[in-house]
């Protein structure tokens, strides 16, 4: 029903939130100089990063040490979408 409702755009599941979508390796989701608060998105957003290129993915997590112990949903979906990072979304 998710899909549907937004045009059948598999990036929904991904959902990328405002506070790692830069890359900037942010632990925290407040910027301290001017109070506002970014939106963390969802926990696919993780493994979508770290499937695009596990190398360049610390920048993007959370938790990095944490995350990266976590490679084989990612590399799955790295094998299965043919390395087509434009495929990874459907897979």
């Amino acid at each position: 029903m998710i899909f549907l409702i937004n045009r059948a755009d598999p990036e929904v599941f991904v959902m990328p939130g405002d506070c790692f979508s830069e890359c900037v390796g942010r632990s925290e989701c407040v910027d301290e100089d001017t109070d506002t608060e970014y939106d963390e998105g969802y926990d696919g957003q993780f493994a979508y990063y770290i499937a695009q290129g596990p190398a360049d993915a610390p920048d993007c997590l959370d938790v990095p040490a944490y995350r990266l112990q976590r490679i084989l949903l990612p590399a799955l979906g790295m094998v299965l979408s043919l390395g087509q990072t434009a495929l990874l979304p459907w897979v």
